[in-house]
């Protein structure tokens, strides 16, 4: 195996784009494309299959706005580009989430076995996702990513 360069060493650690790693053919690594998942599988088209690339600085741009601001970067298209142009969620998108207060266990093999198909499908190697999460408090942020049981409800 030939030695490896520094470029190809720093691309190991940043991948190609936000949900691809790079490839090496000369090392006979291949790519891997992940994604999230909070409510089933997102697969965002534009970046996964037309290569669409972001810059860590046109990242920090959109998620920097505040909820007022309605200027988009022409050029990227903003939030929108980025987070939300995708292919729709078969799995857990139409579910009410009651389930993770059940500790169905059986359910959510089945339902892992579900994702892992969905994403055997789209070509997807690594899910980030869905997560689940014992809430203590409903004013914990991000939790709207988490399944888990009801916080308003916890003494």
């Amino acid at each position: 195996m030939p030695p490896w360069t520094a470029e190809e060493k720093v691309a190991l650690l940043s991948g190609s784009g936000l949900w691809r790693t790079a490839s090496f053919p000369q090392h006979g690594i291949s790519d891997i494309v992940m994604t999230d998942g909070t409510y089933g599988v997102r697969y965002s088209t534009s970046q996964i299959e037309q290569g669409e690339n972001w810059h860590i600085s046109d990242f920090l741009a959109v998620i920097g706005q505040s909820a007022g601001e309605v200027e988009q970067e022409e050029q990227k298209g903003g939030s929108e580009a980025l987070f939300s142009k995708s292919k729709p969620a078969h799995l857990l998108s139409r579910m009410v989430p009651p389930w993770p207060g059940s500790w169905d266990v059986d359910l959510v093999y089945q339902m892992g076995e579900a994702l892992a198909k969905e994403c055997q499908e789209l070509g997807v190697g690594i899910l980030l996702g869905p997560g689940i999460n014992i809430r203590r408090t409903p004013l914990a942020g991000r939790g709207y990513e988490y399944y888990s049981e009801d916080p308003g409800s916890q003494r």
